[in-house]
């Protein structure tokens, strides 16, 4: 194709270290001051050797947690404000006889990508955005203590039997759409449900956000000077500078570009400026709102990584930490993937 809409910028710089992508530059030199004007936060993760290779075209919203308000009204839960207070909520839904999590992370040969979401919610809580660019850039193993941390928290707050829905065959087995199916039934088999912005259309129409289910996002950590956004989207990049190309990057750089998309529901803009008044749903402008309040906004860890770690070894390191619990299998297994096949 002229352009490609990928959503994994790691994928992105490897076609471009294999010169099978353009940079901005070489497709118009306009527009590489156009993208540096809109996109600051994103831009080096679509970047090799200060050039830039990728137009965000869309986001979604990943660190969001789903809940039952009604439940929470009647057991005067309150929305966690940390990830401490977050922990202590499992704790208490516990007490009082509930089953917190529903989770499933079955989705074909992309098993395991909702763990890593879990991971990358937690490393940046807790380590902070400057520690959390590097590990997404590659540059910090996952047999490491911060990391290991990361891991072990997951573990303490979902993934002890009595936390999840199920057994650990359900977590493995249960393809990601359908995970929070318990917690819609009238006597909920779980409360909460950590998934990112798109599950809001898997959810069955008679289910109305704001009312049977509603959302809030992942709690900042320790951390803590900001208060992060985690997304997910797609960039467009050029493969050929064919007549077009350059004219088609430059409308989707447009801050106006996407009104049509968000008129028709199921899109949320990359721009910082984008017209809320475009979006149709209240849904759509909530997490339009959640990005542009956020403190810091980054990309997705596991997308942003090499594809031999963040596609990969990442995906199945996660699968083998659920079905063992064992963290030195699972880190050793995610860091293989890291390893230039001629070290071996």
């Amino acid at each position: 194709p002229d352009v490609a809409l990928l959503p994994q910028p790691g994928l992105i710089r490897q076609l471009a270290q294999e010169g099978a992508a353009l940079s901005i530059g070489t497709v118009s030199p306009q527009l590489r001051e156009e993208v540096a004007d809109h996109f600051d936060e994103l831009m080096p993760t679509v970047s090799v050797d200060e050039q830039v290779y990728g137009v965000p075209w869309r986001v979604d919203v990943s660190s969001l947690i789903w809940y039952r308000p009604d439940v929470f009204d009647e057991w005067q839960y309150a929305v966690p404000r940390s990830v401490e207070e977050l922990g202590e909520l499992v704790t208490q839904m516990v007490s009082d006889g509930f089953v917190p999590w529903c989770i499933g992370i079955e989705s074909f040969e992309a098993t395991g990508w909702v763990g890593t979401d879990w991971i990358e919610d937690l490393v940046i809580r807790q380590q902070g955005l400057d520690f959390y660019d590097r590990w997404a850039a590659g540059e910090v193993p996952f047999d490491s203590q911060p990391i290991r941390r990361a891991f072990t928290t997951w573990d303490e707050i979902a993934l002890s039997p009595e936390l999840h829905f199920g057994t650990t065959r359900t977590i493995l087995n249960t393809p990601w759409a359908e995970a929070a199916g318990p917690m819609l039934d009238p006597d909920p088999g779980c409360l909460l449900h950590r998934q990112a912005g798109v599950w809001g259309q898997e959810l069955p129409d008679e289910f109305a956000i704001g009312e049977d289910v509603d959302l809030f996002p992942v709690p900042p950590g320790e951390a803590g000077e900001v208060d992060p956004i985690i997304v997910k989207g797609e960039f467009a990049t050029a493969l050929t500078s064919r007549p077009g190309v350059a004219e088609l990057m430059s409308f989707l750089i447009d801050i106006d570009s996407g009104a049509i998309w968000a008129q028709q529901g199921g899109y949320v803009s990359p721009h910082p400026d984008f017209d809320p008044e475009n979006y149709t749903n209240d849904f759509d402008r909530r997490l339009h709102d959640f990005i542009q309040s956020a403190d810091a906004v980054r990309f997705d860890g596991s997308d942003t990584m090499p594809p031999s770690v963040g596609t990969g070894s990442f995906w199945e390191g996660i699968v083998q930490f659920v079905g063992t619990r064992d963290l030195d299998l699972a880190v050793a297994v995610i860091d293989s993937g890291a390893r230039d096949p001629g070290d071996e």
